[in-house]
C-alpha cells in the first residue's frame, strides 16, 4: 500500500498543556497537524470530547430528516416511521458506542432530531408539555439516550460471548457467590472524563446495574429482547 502524504494528518490525542512534540514526515513531506480528524466515520478530536462528532451527526440527520420533510410530507405514518429508521436513526446512531455523549446538552441536542422526527411522524406538532411522550408512545420509539445505553451493552454482551473481537482479558469478575453484586465486573479507575465516560468504564457501569436475570441470559438475541423490555437510562 502506498500512502499519500497529502491525505494524510498529524493527530495528538493528549490532555496534557505541555507535551513533547515532534514533526513526523512520509516520503519526506512534513504531515499538517490538525485538531480532529475522521477515522472510519467517526469523527476523533484530540481531547476526545468528540464535539465534533455530535455537531456533524446533528448536522447531517437534520439535513436528511428535512428532505422527507418535503418530499414525504403526505405520506402514512408508517412510511415516515420506516424513512426515519431507515435513513435518520442510523446517522444518530452510527458509532455511538465509542461517542456516546454523558454531558447533558449534548444528550438533549441529539434527542431533538427525534423528536422533530416524531412530530413529522405523527403530524402531531403541538408543543405542549407532554406530548412528546405521546408522539413517542405513539410511534414505539425510546429515547436515543437509551438505545446508546442498549447497543454499547449488545456490544459487550457479545464480546463476553466471544462473538466480537472486544478483549475483556482486562476486566475482573465479583466472584463472591453470596455477595448482591454477584455477576458484576470491577470499573477501571480513570483520572479524566474521556476515560471515565469511554466504552469499558461507561458499559460495565451499565452492566453492573443490570438486575440478575439479565446477567445470566445466555443467548445474544435473549439478551437484545431483553433490554428492549427494561429502562437502562431514561424515559420521554
Amino acid at each position: 500500500m502506498e500512502f499519500h502524504p497529502q491525505k494524510c494528518q498529524l493527530l495528538r490525542v493528549t490532555n496534557k498543556r505541555i507535551f513533547i512534540k515532534g514533526d513526523y514526515h512520509i516520503h519526506n513531506i512534513l504531515l499538517k497537524e490538525t485538531a480532529s480528524a475522521k477515522y472510519l466515520g467517526v469523527t476523533i478530536d484530540s481531547k476526545l470530547l468528540f464535539k465534533d462528532q455530535f455537531t456533524g451527526t446533528i448536522r447531517k440527520a437534520n439535513n436528511i430528516l428535512a428532505f422527507l420533510k418535503r418530499n414525504f410530507n403526505n405520506c402514512p405514518q408508517s412510511v415516515k416511521d420506516d424513512c426515519y429508521k431507515t435513513l435518520v436513526r442510523p446517522v444518530l446512531e452510527y458509532g455511538s458506542a465509542v461517542w456516546d455523549p454523558h454531558h447533558r446538552v449534548d444528550i438533549v441536542n441529539l434527542e431533538k432530531v427525534q423528536k422533530r422526527a416524531a412530530r413529522f411522524a405523527t403530524g402531531n406538532y403541538s408543543f405542549v408539555p407532554g406530548e412528546t411522550k405521546v408522539n413517542m408512545d405513539t410511534l414505539g420509539w425510546k429515547p436515543l439516550e437509551e438505545r446508546r445505553a442498549a447497543i454499547k451493552l449488545n456490544i459487550f454482551f457479545k464480546a463476553k460471548l466471544g462473538l466480537v473481537d472486544i478483549p475483556l482479558n482486562h476486566i475482573s469478575t465479583n466472584s463472591k457467590l453470596n455477595s448482591r453484586r454477584q455477576g458484576t465486573h470491577a470499573i477501571p479507575a480513570s483520572n479524566v472524563d474521556s476515560h471515565l465516560y469511554s466504552f469499558y468504564p461507561n458499559t460495565i457501569r451499565l452492566w453492573n446495574s443490570l438486575p440478575d436475570a439479565g446477567k445470566i441470559i445466555k443467548s445474544a438475541d435473549s439478551f437484545k429482547s431483553y433490554l428492549d423490555k427494561i429502562t437502562l437510562r431514561s424515559a420521554f
